[in-house]
């Protein structure tokens, strides 16, 4: 199947296929991968002097926080990968999926976590309860792994950006957490920017997302061409 499907790019613990930048380059329903590539972009290089405060939990990690059972969580695991106990803002992509033994799932949303306010905030670019349980469920997750407040709230953003397709929720979610980083990047303090995440995202356009796509298209190549 790999042989079908070769490697293109080799970014630290993340790994690009070719039928991950035929879709970036398309339209399609973006993989785990790419995701998980993004953030740790994200992480490394875009908004690396966030690193202190700001967590980009790769989507295996959330997926597995959401279906492991909270008594045998080995809250160890998250603690030495992302130290999260120590970052004030921690953002989640969760997908729809509950089985432990198969892949799937068809929608991915994102749940941030603002520790100065102690609260979730939920955000579905298809404005659907669909994802809304697994969401609660990652969120009680962790909770018990690291101990937080038991008063800790969880709101769904109602004002956030819709996507016109189904199949765009997962650019969405990567496009919503780049620009709350941006904003937070420039005002430094995360209290004045909680209550304007909806806002901030709601600038996102359908046209936007479009090319962010062939931005991350790009940005693979480019990045594959320094490796060579």
């Amino acid at each position: 199947m790999a042989a079908n499907n070769p490697c293109i790019l080799s970014y630290y613990d993340s790994i690009i296929r070719e039928d991950d930048l035929q879709i970036l380059n398309g339209i399609g329903w973006i993989s785990d991968r790419i995701i998980g590539f993004v953030l740790e972009y994200f992480e490394r290089e875009l908004f690396a002097s966030l690193h202190d405060v700001v967590a980009f939990v790769q989507p295996e990690i959330s997926q597995f926080i959401k279906l492991c059972d909270a008594t045998v969580l080995d809250s160890e695991f998250v603690l030495d990968s992302l130290n999260l106990s120590k970052k004030e803002l921690i953002f989640l992509p969760v997908n729809d999926h509950n089985k432990v033994t198969e892949a799937g799932g068809s929608h991915w949303t994102l749940l941030i976590y603002i520790r100065p306010s102690n609260c979730y905030l939920h955000m579905d670019s298809l404005c659907t309860s669909s994802n809304l349980q697994s969401a609660k469920i990652t969120a009680y997750k962790l909770d018990q792994v690291l101990k937080y407040s038991s008063n800790t709230n969880f709101t769904e953003i109602k004002n956030g950006p819709r996507q016109v397709n189904g199949y765009d929720c997962g650019m969405y979610v990567i496009c919503e957490i780049e620009s709350i980083c941006k904003k937070y990047k420039s005002e430094n303090d995360i209290g004045s920017i909680t209550d304007q995440f909806g806002i901030i995202c709601r600038s996102l356009t359908p046209e936007m997302i479009h090319q962010k796509r062939l931005e991350l298209s790009s940005l693979i190549i480019s990045l594959r061409l320094k490796s060579a």
